[in-house]
């Protein structure tokens, strides 16, 4: 289906329209193509914060925190909350990852900066930051950190699955 709605954007010539592109690349990482998603990302003429956000997302679902690290470091234009999400994802991927124990360090101290960088950006009030955090330092064995953002935290969530993807 997404092949066949991609040639129907480039045979319409709106194959430079950076909403479509960016539609595509959601699409082709939804469905685990990321190889036809960069594809359509590296193209593009224009990116947007959302075309690197649904570029990261992408990799992060499939499971390529390497990829999403590189690119979320690579990123040319201001991040938004989304981008942080997708980031600290990764991040928490990388480090639940069997890496070694200097790997998951480097892993977590990046969580750490990402951190950093929505409290400078004034995101790390928002409640999806914020469990994205919780999640981060939770998975990352940082429990003082985790109950510090828990706590920080303008509307809590205690529900099952909070807790039990955090724990």
């Amino acid at each position: 289906m997404g092949l066949s709605i991609h040639r129907q954007v480039k045979d319409s010539g709106c194959h430079v329209n950076t909403f479509l592109q960016t539609c595509l690349i959601d699409v082709y990482g939804h469905c685990g193509r990321m190889d036809l998603a960069a594809d359509v990302f590296h193209k593009m003429a224009v990116k947007n914060v959302a075309s690197w956000n649904s570029m990261i997302l992408g990799y992060v679902e499939s499971g390529k925190w390497a990829n999403a690290m590189d690119l979320y470091a690579r990123m040319d234009c201001k991040p938004n909350h989304i981008t942080y999400i997708a980031a600290l994802k990764a991040y928490t991927g990388c480090a639940s990852e069997k890496l070694s124990t200097s790997g998951k360090i480097s892993c977590l101290q990046q969580g750490i900066d990402i951190h950093k960088k929505t409290e400078a950006a004034g995101f790390d009030r928002n409640i999806f930051v914020a469990k994205a955090l919780l999640n981060m330092y939770c998975k990352c064995g940082q429990m003082k950190v985790a109950e510090q953002v828990f706590v920080s935290m303008n509307c809590r969530d205690t529900s099952p699955q909070l807790l039990g993807t955090s724990i």
